[in-house]
């Protein structure tokens, strides 16, 4: 995560936060809760009911005007004109060598009308980005204060929000949006998490967000629903191989070593990296992101050296023990020839080699 500098920012939630106790820790720049009590109970809780999380530090742009699209093909490499209104598309804007300088959502909000949420930490240096590429009828805004965002997630997280929402959500497919209300504040609500979990994000007025974060609490409780922090996020996203910006991915990783191949259209015209990751893609990636075991007791941490045969191959990007699996896990970068599924390795901890294998990605798949 890059360092942010300057006095934390805080959240419409955070004096909520330290009247509940919680644990509050500087993150990208935001003082952010890291949990509110036990960090495996916020865990469990999203994996066998619900959680609901502030992640209102995010950022949001928008792009809007009659050259919004070509704008956003240019800069992101997935491709967007394939969204309808009212659709999500995750993808990511890249470099010339086709690295990140963000992982992002698109929203397609009309025809000319996109609103992308951005890493916390990021959000400036993404706005300038896209601004100094644009071209043409196009504007591009930073929305983050219009905004606070709330994160609830998990199997039960559709029959907690109901309720409180005047549109059936059973239609509302994965990576769809619309406007609606919520406990009576209105609302753009998606059906997007960052756990693994089915659940929703929702985007409100700053003013309106203890209001409604009070009132899910209060809707969720009986079926099991508990406030989490980012300590149970991190948990979640690892288990669910969903990469963090500034561990797993950077201006210095492409999206096809990220493994992240899947939202990348190459076909779609041109776009920052396209040539480099087509070169990239037929003589093959040098190194790939993969999924580790840990054989032996430890954790594994970011930054934590990789062995195999005996010689140092990469880094741990994101670590920690998983606990759905109740074991140790790990993403890490090695050279691509050694990336198979079933290697063995090692993870060097506190002096020791400890045993670890490639294991198939991602590491937790829920129930559908």
């Amino acid at each position: 995560m890059q360092a942010v500098s300057g006095p934390p920012k805080m959240t419409p939630l955070h004096g909520l936060f330290r009247s509940m106790g919680a644990r509050l820790i500087d993150f990208a720049g935001w003082e952010m809760p890291v949990q509110f009590g036990s960090l495996l109970e916020e865990h469990r809780a999203v994996r066998t009911a619900a959680g609901l999380f502030d992640v209102s530090h995010m950022g949001e742009i928008e792009i809007r005007g009659p050259a919004a699209l070509d704008l956003l093909q240019s800069v992101t490499c997935n491709d967007a004109a394939r969204l309808g209104q009212g659709q999500v598309q995750y993808s990511a804007l890249t470099t010339e060598r086709g690295t990140l300088v963000d992982d992002i959502l698109v929203y397609r909000r009309a025809a000319d009308r996109f609103l992308l949420v951005v890493n916390a930490g990021n959000t400036g240096k993404d706005l300038a980005w896209i601004a100094g590429r644009a071209a043409g009828e196009v504007e591009v805004e930073d929305l983050s204060a219009r905004f606070a965002l709330l994160a609830l997630q998990g199997p039960r997280a559709e029959a907690i929000l109901q309720p409180l929402v005047p549109v059936p959500l059973g239609p509302l497919a994965r990576y769809h949006f619309l406007d609606t209300r919520a406990g009576g504040v209105p609302c753009l609500l998606s059906r997007t998490g960052y756990t693994g979990e089915d659940g929703f994000e929702i985007y409100i007025e700053p003013e309106a967000a203890e209001e409604l974060f009070r009132a899910l609490l209060d809707a969720g409780r009986p079926a099991g629903l508990q406030p989490c922090g980012l300590g149970a996020r991190d948990t979640l996203r690892l288990e669910a191989r969903l990469l963090l910006y500034g561990n797993d991915i950077d201006e210095t990783t492409t999206v096809v070593e990220a493994g992240l191949q899947a939202f990348l259209r190459l076909d779609k015209g041109p776009f920052l990296g396209r040539e480099a990751l087509r070169r990239e893609i037929e003589a093959g990636p040098s190194r790939r992101l993969v999924g580790l075991e840990l054989l032996d007791a430890g954790v594994a941490r970011h930054g934590y050296t990789v062995r195999q045969d005996g010689r140092e191959s990469g880094r741990v990007t994101s670590g920690g023990f998983a606990p759905s699996l109740k074991k140790s896990i790990a993403l890490a970068y090695v050279p691509a020839p050694r990336s198979s599924v079933g290697t063995e390795c090692a993870v060097v901890i506190r002096g020791r080699d400890a045993a670890a294998r490639i294991v198939a990605t991602p590491f937790y798949r829920r129930a559908r």
